[in-house]
């Protein structure tokens, strides 16, 4: 089974996996496998105008998108998925929450992690089209931290 990933840069937060989720169910031919933050994976439709109906539902709820791509699996997918790793001063579950906010509006919920055991709080995140490194430092230092590339 082929399988067709949109890459949409904006789509990071839970209400606008909802919006995307019950407007692709509605188009008929398209068959939807997951939305994880910043991509909609659909079963490759039969008929070309599928994705054509697909494409013109996304953008006109608003999202652009950046790119469109045929993959064989889900595997293949999470493969291609770059992490990055950043030495912090966050030091605790506490610090974390501080920093929450603007990550997550950065690189939206569950694209990040910050391992407060390791000796350096190791914070990863997972590299995203049109997200720099120094737009992760920014967000972490706009929050009260430290951050540097590992």
């Amino acid at each position: 089974m082929s399988l067709v990933v949109l890459h949409i840069p904006k789509l990071k937060s839970g209400n606008c996996v909802s919006v995307i989720a019950n407007s692709i169910s509605n188009i008929k031919g398209i068959s939807l496998i997951s939305i994880i933050p910043m991509l909609v994976v659909v079963k490759e439709p039969a008929m070309p105008e599928g994705l054509e109906k697909l494409r013109y539902t996304i953008e006109r709820l608003g999202y652009s998108i950046l790119k469109i791509e045929k993959v064989n699996s889900l595997i293949n997918i999470i493969n291609k998925m770059e992490k990055v790793k950043f030495k912090t001063n966050i030091k605790c579950i506490g610090c974390v929450a501080q920093v929450s906010a603007n990550m997550n509006e950065l690189l939206g919920e569950n694209n990040w992690e910050v391992d407060v055991a390791s000796a350096e709080k190791t914070l990863t995140v997972i590299q995203q089209d049109g997200i720099t490194n120094e737009d992760v430092v920014s967000a972490v230092v706009a929050a009260g931290f430290k951050a540097e590339k590992v």
